[in-house]
């Protein structure tokens, strides 16, 4: 069983790893009046999972915002074209 920090925007690794967490080296949790900010490096691209007790409003992946499937509370976001590490941006608003 893998354990997770308690936070309301955590991303959750890549779907389609056998260790999904293992494919983030780091991730950082902002929180302002407005929303939810995540970011965080990851070995490479793939099935990226993120989990989200808010609607979440934007997701950058080296800078590029990157479309994603919604599904309750988790997001997917395929981002599979990057094979080398990866900066990911996630916004999530607290009034949205």
């Amino acid at each position: 069983m893998l354990f997770y920090p308690e936070e309301s925007l955590v991303c959750l690794g890549l779907e389609d790893k056998i260790l999904p967490a293992c494919a983030v080296f780091d991730q950082m949790v902002y929180r302002k009046d407005s929303g939810v900010r995540l970011e965080g490096r990851l070995r490479q691209g793939g099935r990226l999972v993120i989990f989200s007790e808010h609607p979440v409003l934007e997701i950058r992946i080296n800078g590029q915002e990157n479309d994603w499937e919604e599904s309750d509370n988790l997001y997917l976001v395929h981002c599979s074209e990057w094979k080398e590490e990866i900066f990911l941006e996630c916004f999530a608003g607290l009034g949205a």
